[in-house]
Parts: structure tokens; sequence; C-alpha cells
């Protein structure tokens, strides 16, 4: 009886462990706002029903198992849609950011053909936060998703170095995703920040910047 003990025991303990696997999901760990982090949650879960900004973004990622993995699957659509959400945010002293957040449903609607400016490779192009540009050469798309810092002098003031601005982009080629990239709009070497990044076959230089919009070029290596 008791080597059969050691087997039942084994037995219910691989039981229970298969059951506890079984209550564990692929999906988004917060149920609200634009974190988007992925992990394997245990079901089911409580979420509350108070809508919070951004949660319109959603419908454009979700999470799903690739390759064994957790992770984050999104259309193009969704970095559109939260970079104008995340500029909203920013300017909520100026506008009510879920009156902004209406804008933002509205654009990320429409054709993202519909919403790309045009931009010419080898020619300096603006594009504001939240906004995304095309260029037919190359069948790049570029989306500036956010301000990663904004240290520069204030006029007026007298400071100790200019400050730097540095920003995201993330870099589509046709449907492909090719990366995201950090760029400021100056050179400073002994802090590793640069005003230019190569992605693929193509470089992309910040020339400067002014009430939320990048100047900009693209270039081909």
């Amino acid at each position: 009886m008791r080597h059969m003990r050691i087997p039942l025991l084994i037995f219910f303990l691989a039981i229970t462990s298969f059951s506890a696997c079984g209550n564990r999901r692929c999906d988004v760990e917060k149920c609200h706002g634009l974190d988007m982090s992925c992990a394997m949650v245990e079901f089911p879960r409580a979420c509350t029903a108070i809508y919070q900004l951004g949660d319109f973004c959603r419908q454009y990622a979700g999470c799903k198992m690739v390759n064994g993995h957790c992770q984050l699957v999104k259309e193009e659509k969704f970095d559109i849609c939260v970079a104008c959400v995340q500029a909203c945010a920013t300017n909520a002293q100026k506008q009510d950011p879920f009156m902004c957040e209406q804008g933002c449903r509205s654009e990320s609607e429409l054709a993202l053909e519909e919403r790309f400016a045009r931009a010419i490779l080898g020619k300096a192009f603006d594009l504001k936060l939240g906004e995304a540009v095309f260029i037919e050469e190359g069948q790049l798309k570029i989306i500036f998703v956010r301000i990663l810092e904004d240290s520069r002098c204030p006029e007026n003031a007298r400071c100790m170095w200019r400050g730097v601005v540095k920003i995201q982009l993330e870099i589509f080629k046709s449907d492909d995703f090719l990366g995201a990239i950090e760029i400021a709009d100056e050179d400073f070497p002994h802090l590793s920040i640069a005003s230019g990044s190569a992605v693929a076959d193509y470089k992309i230089k910040f020339i400067s910047f002014g009430n939320d919009v990048a100047t900009l070029m693209v270039t081909k290596d």
C-alpha cells in the first residue's frame, strides 16, 4: 500500500499542476490604459468597467502566444492611436484629454494611407507628435511616437548647457515593422546621444524641433 501511495501522490500533484496552468492565459496584465504589457494571467480575473484614457486603442492590439512566448501583437493603427492619446495627456492643461481623445478615435478609424503626410527621400520634412509620414520611395512609414526628453534651456534663462530633445520614432517598411529608434536634436557623443540613427538601409536624421514638431530627413545608405 505504501508503494501505491507514491504514484497516486505524483498523479495528484500532476493533475493539480495541470489545472493551475490551465487557468492561466496569455493576456494583458492591466485591464485599462495604454500599458499593454503581456504575461500569463490567472483566470478568471476581476476588472472594473470604468473607462480610462486610451482604452479605445486596445482594439488594435492584443496578447498572443508566438513561438512559445506571450507577446504583444499590434496593428500600425495601435501606435498611431497611442501617440495621439499621449499627446492629449501631455496637453491636458490646454484641453480636456477625454475630449481630445475623440479626435484620436476619428483619426484611427481612417485608412492609414489617408492619414499619412507625404515626404521625399533626401529632403527635410516636418512630423508632428502623434502623426505619421509616408515615403513612397522605399515604402517607408514613420510614426512620431513620443517625446522622451526635453531638457532645453528655457528662453531668457541662463543654463549650464543647452539641453536636448530626444524623441522616439517607429519605422515600418510596407507592413513590416523595422524597429523603434531614439534620436536627439544634437549630437553629444560623451553622453551617447546621437541625432541620427540607421534602420535597415536608411538613415534618419533629426534636424530641429519646436512646438511638438520634429524636422527630419531620411536618406538611403
